[in-house]
């Protein structure tokens, strides 16, 4: 919900502290689970939403996963019955407030906790929405929360489409002189129809019928609509705008480290055919190809780097040029003896549409290595250590990743509860320490940049930025503002009907 908080969190001067505050007045709707009262919001409430994410059942838990002191093992000790376990949460229901320990300095942690995937929830009602009767669906089939809309379950068919209706009288929402809002009143639109498509194809013919409002184009429609970074003239209906957002993102190819066959290994000559095998196969990824298929060639800039743009725009690892470099590639195997070589890895990744046409691409980025990619789609494996291990390749994505460089770098430490690659590399952590201890300036920078540089040198992660996302909306809708990481501010919306 926006503006759950008093103010923006206090954080202690170490940077591991973070309290919540939270400012009165915030209700959940009125629900059967809550016997149909406007129930006020708790503290409570805010920690046991965060408490719920589970490693192995949320998809979500990505955005928690070796953040919160304690929170990894308690979820463990939970799982396996163990008595006794203190929640790695605190809250005091009285003073409003919520408090959480970080694992480490983390500049992006408040922008985390507005993503719309760690919803605030009334607990009771997760419990009460067991799915156990038609009466009584899962929550995620009649979920229940706060804020200027509440769903309209009746006319909802979830998960194909929520309908929401704005809960009591709009209020009145003070405008900049350039703010992109044109309601003076929030919510500006009294119901909201949002509609999930599992294909582009439907969604565009629907958009251009004029029965949706506003759409994300699909990839595989991108080009017909959208051409130099402006509708396509009679593609599309008359006035149609174009709006362009912010993403704070960053999508990575990554090695799995702990693999025998293409990480770590004991042996200092399969350690070296490995490491080679790996720079070769950052060498061999076609970056334009990548942008031109995946992101339409205008979904982003391409960018090696693993540190935010402030920090390192356009700078790229030395293994891992902009660029395809494929006879760079063999030259390297061949150095290494390993001409003539072939291999069969496992590349996993997600099950959506996008992911698995990305998937087929790195298969046919290394095809010419002697690379057989055997592809499993499979959603939220990452976090299940038996899973993951049967894994070479795995793609990542970092939400919020552009705010410090310690974001990304911290995860490369040998002792990261979410250091998910498996890389350890004492020299590595080392630098790392060192760059932690200095405060924000060029010198810091300047150690991060060479942490990335150590880093490739063991390990080319493969980053391909998406720092974007075009919205087609029709004429008449105002008020289209998509916030960099919880998505579309719906609450904005502004419809103004000629």
């Amino acid at each position: 919900m926006p503006e759950l908080l008093a103010d923006l969190p206090e954080i202690s001067p170490d940077g591991l502290t973070y309290t919540l505050r939270l400012r009165e007045g915030p209700r959940f709707h009125p629900d059967a689970c809550l016997e149909d009262q406007a129930r006020p919001l708790r503290a409570g409430d805010v920690a046991a939403s965060l408490l719920r994410i589970t490693p192995g059942k949320h998809a979500m838990w990505s955005l928690l996963a070796g953040r919160v002191a304690g929170l990894d093992a308690w979820h463990e000790a939970v799982a396996n019955n163990t008595p006794g376990q203190l929640a790695p949460i605190t809250w005091d229901d009285a003073a409003r407030t919520v408090t959480l320990r970080l694992t480490r300095p983390q500049p992006e942690f408040a922008a985390i906790l507005a993503h719309p995937a760690l919803a605030i929830v009334p607990p009771e009602c997760v419990t009460y929405y067991d799915g156990k009767t038609d009466g009584r669906p899962s929550f995620a089939r009649h979920p229940v929360g706060s804020g200027p809309y509440r769903f309209d379950h009746a006319a909802s068919e979830f998960p194909r489409s929520a309908v929401l209706v704005a809960d009591g009288e709009p209020r009145a929402y003070p405008k900049a002189a350039n703010s992109p809002v044109s309601c003076t009143q929030a919510p500006g639109a009294r119901r909201v129809v949002l509609t999930h498509f599992q294909h582009g194809e439907p969604a565009l013919r629907a958009f251009q019928a004029g029965e949706l409002a506003a759409i994300v184009p699909g990839q595989a429609q991108f080009a017909e609509v959208v051409a130099l970074g402006e509708p396509v003239p009679g593609a599309l209906p008359p006035g149609t705008g174009l709006k362009k957002f912010p993403v704070a993102a960053v999508d990575l190819l990554y090695f799995n480290m702990a693999s025998p066959d293409i990480g770590h290994h004991p042996d200092p000559t399969r350690a070296r055919e490995n490491l080679a095998l790996r720079r070769a196969i950052a060498r061999a990824f076609d970056v334009p190809r990548y942008l031109e298929v995946v992101r339409n060639g205008a979904w982003a800039d391409a960018s090696a780097s693993v540190l935010p743009r402030e920090v390192s725009p356009r700078l790229d690892l030395a293994d891992a040029p902009p660029a395809r470099d494929l006879a760079g590639a063999h030259a390297i195997l061949a150095e290494a003896g390993l001409s003539g070589r072939t291999w069969t890895l496992n590349y996993w990744g997600g099950a959506s549409e996008p992911e698995r046409q990305e998937a087929a691409l790195v298969r046919e980025f290394l095809r010419p290595l002697g690379v057989d990619l055997q592809i499993t789609a499979r959603d939220n494996f990452l976090f299940d250590p038996g899973l993951r291990a049967g894994a070479h390749l795995f793609g990542l994505r970092f939400d919020a990743d552009f705010f410090d460089p310690s974001n990304t770098l911290a995860s490369f430490t040998c002792r990261a509860p979410d250091n998910l690659a498996g890389f350890c590399a004492p020299e590595y952590d080392a630098a790392y320490a060192a760059f932690a201890a200095l405060p924000a300036g060029p010198a810091r920078d300047d150690a991060a940049r060479k942490l990335q540089a150590l880093l490739g040198e063991h390990m080319p992660v493969r980053p391909i930025d998406q720092p974007s996302a075009w919205y087609l909306h029709q004429r008449w809708l105002g008020g289209l503002v998509r916030h960099p990481l919880a998505g579309l501010r719906v609450e904005l919306l502004c419809p103004d009907m000629p």
